[in-house]
C-alpha cells in the first residue's frame, strides 16, 4: 500500500477513502495475529497489555504518514509522539495523526471480536486538535466508519447519523472501566448503577473507540466513559459530530482530545440526561480519585 496515497495538495489531509484504506489495511495485518499464540506483554503502571499486533500495526500506519505525509506530526499509542524536534509536543498548524493500532487489546488478547483500529488526520488550531478525518475499522465484521469535518459519517460508506428515542427507558448506553481501580472505581460503579436503574441497559465492551462508532451509527445511544486517552477517543470524537451528536468533557465543556481524559457522547438530549447524572455523582463522590 506504500506510495499509494495521493493526498490533496490544496488541505495536505487524506481524503476518506484514503483514511479509511489505512484504517483496514491495518486491520487485516492484525487479523493475521488474532486467536494466534502471539507475544503479549504488560505495560508499566498497570496500564494494560502490548502484543506484537499492536506493534506491527502501528508500525504499519507510521510507515505509510511518513512516506505519504513526511512532514505530518504522528501521536501513536505504542511510540507516543513522532515526527517532531527537540519539543516533543506540536506547534500551532502542524498537521497530526493520532493513532490506535488497536483499540481493546485485552479483548483481541482474548480472542473477542470487539477491537477496533483507530486512526484521526487533524491540524493543531489555537492550541488544540481540530480532527479533519477519521476512521474506524473493525476487522471482524469489516466494518469501516469514517467521517470528515463538515461532511458527514459513513458506515461502509452510506450515511450514519446518531439516534434515540425520548424515552430513556428505551436507551442503550456504553461505557467502560478504562485504567478505572481502587476508589476510583467506585464513580464508574455508581454510574452503571444509576444508568442501568433508568434506561434499557449498559453495556461495557472494552473498546471505547469502537463504542464511540457505534453510538454515531445509532446502536448505542449514548457513550461515556472517564481515564481514557487521546487515541482511544479522536476518531470517534469526529464520528459522533459529523453524524449529528455532541461531545462534551465530564465538566459539560466542548471536549477536547488532547486534554480531556473523559468524555460524554451521542444525541444532544442523551449527553444532557448522562451529564445530569454525572454531575451528581461528581458532588457525591467528591472525596474520591473518580473521574
Amino acid at each position: 500500500m506504500t506510495g499509494s496515497l495521493h493526498q490533496d495538495s490544496s488541505t495536505n489531509f487524506p481524503s476518506l477513502q484514503q483514511i479509511g484504506d489505512m484504517a483496514a489495511a491495518a486491520g487485516r495485518l492484525t487479523a493475521g495475529y488474532f486467536r494466534r499464540d502471539i507475544r503479549i506483554d504488560e505495560k508499566s503502571g498497570d496500564l494494560g497489555l502490548v502484543t506484537e499486533a499492536d506493534i506491527a500495526s502501528e508500525k504499519f500506519l507510521k510507515n505509510e504518514i511518513a512516506e505519504n505525509f513526511p512532514s505530518h506530526r504522528v501521536l501513536g499509542e505504542e511510540s507516543g509522539w513522532s515526527n517532531g524536534g527537540s519539543n516533543d509536543l506540536p506547534e500551532e498548524g502542524d498537521i497530526v495523526w493520532i493513532l490506535d493500532p488497536i483499540d481493546g487489546t485485552t479483548n483481541f488478547s482474548k480472542g473477542n471480536i470487539f477491537h477496533c483500529i483507530s486512526v484521526a488526520c487533524g491540524k493543531m488550531v489555537n492550541g488544540k486538535f481540530e480532527c479533519e478525518r477519521a476512521a474506524v475499522y473493525q476487522p471482524a465484521t469489516q466494518d469501516l466508519y469514517t467521517a470528515g469535518r463538515l461532511q458527514g459519517a459513513f458506515i461502509n460508506g452510506q450515511p450514519m447519523r446518531v439516534n434515540a428515542g425520548q424515552e430513556a427507558r428505551r436507551w442503550s448506553v456504553a461505557t467502560g472501566f478504562s485504567s478505572n481501580k481502587g476508589d476510583s472505581l467506585h464513580g464508574v460503579i455508581r454510574c452503571i448503577e444509576e444508568f442501568q436503574n433508568k434506561i434499557l441497559g449498559v453495556r461495557i465492551n472494552g473498546a471505547a473507540a469502537l463504542d464511540l462508532a457505534l453510538t454515531a451509527r445509532g446502536i448505542f445511544n449514548g457513550f461515556f466513559e472517564s481515564r481514557l486517552s487521546a487515541w482511544d477517543m479522536a476518531a470517534g470524537d469526529l464520528l459522533i459530530r459529523e453524524a449529528g451528536g455532541i461531545t462534551l468533557n465530564y465538566q459539560g465543556r466542548p471536549f477536547d482530545v488532547l486534554s480531556d481524559k473523559h468524555i460524554v457522547a451521542g444525541p444532544a438530549h442523551v449527553v444532557s440526561f448522562m451529564l445530569e447524572t454525572l454531575t451528581r455523582l461528581k458532588s457525591e463522590l467528591k472525596n474520591t480519585s473518580w473521574p
